[in-house]
């Protein structure tokens, strides 16, 4: 919990940061593509996450894929500064907390839905529309088919999880039982 915090406080000061030089979806996009490289070569993310190497050394290597990546100049002194503190193994945190600070500038709220069954378009269109009534906010709905849920779902709104399924009525109903 102490790491989602501390990527969440650098996530905040990164959108702030760009958001008043108004370049948090330049910024955005440019995070991303370094993220795509991050993910795309395991050699490179083990470099820039090993304890061992010294922040200069990991600063000199930001700043050559800086050079190469052509990356906006307040993500590069970001990473710089990350290096430094030693946060740069909270990437993949910090990148989902910036995104999250956009969706919400924006009025987006990400919705995870676990289904039991698959969900038609109409089924969907209904609740999102429900979503959007209850929060106010453009809803992205993402839907997983879980038999395993027997019947209902499981939405997750932010860092909320709504259990409407059949599995986690049984389960509660169990629980209620043995506790007398």
């Amino acid at each position: 919990m102490k790491f989602a915090s501390i990527a969440r406080r650098y996530a905040r000061a990164l959108f702030e940061s760009a958001r008043s030089a108004g370049r948090s979806d330049a910024l955005s996009a440019d995070f991303e593509a370094f993220m795509e490289q991050l993910r795309g070569s395991p050699e490179l993310e083990a470099v820039l996450h090993n304890p061992a190497l010294p922040a200069k050394k990991k600063q000199a290597l930001i700043s050559a894929l800086q050079q190469r990546a052509q990356l906006d100049p307040l993500l590069h002194r970001f990473l710089l500064l990350a290096a430094h503190k030693g946060r740069l193994p909270l990437m993949a945190e910090i990148f989902a907390a910036y995104r999250q600070q956009v969706d919400a500038a924006r009025g987006l709220i990400k919705v995870d839905a676990r289904a039991a069954a698959e969900l038609d378009r109409a089924q969907c269109e209904r609740l999102i529309a429900r979503l959007r009534e209850l929060t106010g906010r453009e809803i992205q709905l993402s839907v997983q088919t879980e038999p395993a849920l027997l019947g209902g779902m499981v939405l997750r709104v932010g860092n909320r999880v709504i259990d409407a399924s059949l599995r986690g009525q049984l389960n509660k109903l169990h629980t209620e039982l043995a506790a007398g």
